[in-house]
């Protein structure tokens, strides 16, 4: 009797599975380095022009893209560790999970990157049609995290362009300093009034005595 074939089991459909992803996400990782790039550029020319609302724009679609790939890479790193090193019965539940999570991920990244979103992209890009929904829905979208490395990636952009303006101080300005010699108080060349008046009983006292004693 001949052999069989060998049985497929299933740890091997989820290494395929696994494999099957990961070389799905490098071929988008490619796609949308090309736009990843222009980006790059158009928010550098942007900045050029003073327009640095819509540069960080620009960017933030970059983080957002970068951020999509790695999650990516991350999840399928942690799901091949686990088919690796731990016996698949055991964990098969959470690899089943994760590969399904993947190929959520994946989905979104065919959604954002297929290609005709690609050349749409382009297309905006090109045209400079982006609109400020789009703006706002995409910055309001970025983690913490992600508008941080989005502003300092905006303000090491600045720097190389030499497009950073100068930071103003927020003090006021200082009074100029008057002439002391202007604030003195005329001395007056005559003695007060009241001082007259004050001597004026002590001189009839002393004119008094010189009388009687006369």
């Amino acid at each position: 009797m001949g052999q069989g074939g060998s049985k497929i089991s299933d740890q091997d459909k989820a290494v395929y599975e696994l494999k099957k992803q990961r070389d799905n996400i490098l071929k988008y990782q490619a796609r949308i380095q090309h736009v990843s790039d222009r980006q790059l550029e158009l928010a550098k020319e942007l900045l050029k022009s003073g327009l640095k609302e819509r540069a960080k724009f620009y960017l933030g679609c970059r983080r957002h893209q970068e951020h999509l790939v790695k999650k990516s890479f991350d999840q399928l790193e942690n799901i091949g560790l686990l088919i690796n090193t731990i016996e698949f019965k055991l964990i098969e539940r959470d690899v089943i999970y994760g590969l399904k999570v993947g190929n959520q991920t994946l989905q979104q990244l065919n959604s954002e990157f297929s290609v005709e979103k690609i050349d749409s992209i382009l297309d905006d890009l090109e045209d400079n049609k982006i609109q400020v929904e789009q703006v706002l829905s995409l910055l309001g979208s970025l983690t913490n995290g992600e508008e941080r490395d989005v502003d300092e990636e905006l303000e090491r952009l600045e720097q190389e362009l030499g497009t950073k303006e100068e930071v103003k101080s927020d003090l006021p300005e200082m009074p100029d300093v008057p002439n002391r010699e202007h604030m003195l108080p005329t001395v007056p060349d005559t003695e007060p009034e009241s001082e007259q008046e004050e001597k004026k009983p002590e001189e009839a006292v002393e004119q008094r005595e010189a009388i009687l004693n006369s």
